[in-house]
């Protein structure tokens, strides 16, 4: 859409900026709730996956081919869980 003659952009431009500068703010903070509670879904879903394969070491007397592969599966996805977790954290804390 071409500026009109004292440089607006219509209608729709000008009602889309009243919109964007009313509820930008809420916006944000929706985000940032959003981002915090992903990120202590995180944690609990990584804390859990960590502490269920510390038990299936615990329980086990002889270790199979299956059981190493169980163990390295609950702790990659557990470790991957906590580092979503952190990173999540980090990104609430740096916007503004």
């Amino acid at each position: 859409m071409k500026p009109g003659p004292n440089g607006e952009n219509g209608m729709a431009g000008s009602w889309l900026e009243r919109v964007k500068s009313s509820f930008g703010e809420v916006g944000r903070s929706i985000h940032k709730l959003f981002l915090e509670v992903t990120g202590f879904l995180f944690a609990v879903f990584g804390g859990f996956l960590l502490l269920r394969g510390y038990q299936f070491v615990t329980e086990r007397e002889v270790f199979e081919f299956k059981d190493y592969f169980m163990l390295g599966s609950f702790a990659l996805f557990g470790l991957l869980m906590l580092g979503f977790a952190v990173h999540s954290y980090i990104r609430v804390r740096s916007m503004k």
